[in-house]
């Protein structure tokens, strides 16, 4: 199981983003982890709260509507609360950040959390050539990534690269960028936030793609 730790200096400077109030913010506020991951995220007091005596001993932290129970806090020091998500599974949540001041509680900020998977490489890749109007290529990209992917098509002939882009499982390479009666090296790349993986090429000649 993979834990996604985000380190937080403490006791410098520290020049992010805010969250949604002056008195305290989250790091990350945006995250893209492997499912089954376990999260964790920061909740950062400024001087604002301080004034008013509160510390991160009071955090509390949601997860969407749900409170999470607070064995998965680490209070860091007096001004900084995390917070653990343990075997992070959903598509997409927030993790909210609040502290109880003297009339209600107040949202520090939240985190934005996506989980998805790597992309399979790509497999079974099929090309037709349609003579003097267009080459298009199709192939399975596997299992739903769960997160934004693109499919890249590099054609290569004559010691030339040609690329599509797609994001989903074809891609149409249209005259004259495309060439008759030639030996054509097809790959796919696919994308996301989690890295890359390559088919293997497929070797296809035209004047027998059609």
């Amino acid at each position: 199981m993979l834990s996604y730790l985000f380190w937080v200096p403490i006791g410098v400077c520290i020049f992010l983003a805010k969250g949604l109030t002056s008195c305290g913010y989250v790091v990350p506020t945006s995250i893209v982890v492997e499912s089954g991951s376990n999260v964790t995220v920061f909740c950062i007091l400024e001087k604002d709260c301080i004034l008013r005596e509160e510390n991160a001993n009071q955090i509390i932290w949601k997860q969407a509507d749900v409170q999470v129970p607070q064995k998965y806090y680490t209070v860091v020091n007096a001004t900084v609360s995390s917070v653990t998500i343990v075997n992070f599974t959903l598509p997409k949540t927030d993790v909210i950040c609040r502290i109880k001041d003297r009339r209600a509680y107040q949202i520090l900020g939240k985190a934005n959390i996506n989980s998805g998977v790597l992309p399979e490489k790509p497999r079974n890749i099929t090309c037709v050539y349609y003579h003097r109007k267009s080459f298009t290529c199709n192939w399975d990209p596997g299992k739903e990534t769960h997160l934004p992917t693109t499919y890249t098509l590099i054609k290569e002939v004559n010691n030339n690269n040609k690329t599509c882009q797609d994001k989903n499982n074809s891609c149409t390479f249209h005259f004259p960028n495309i060439e008759y009666d030639a030996d054509h090296v097809f790959y796919v790349k696919a994308k996301n936030d989690l890295g890359m993986t390559v088919s293997d090429p497929v070797a296809v000649n035209s004047r027998y793609a059609g």
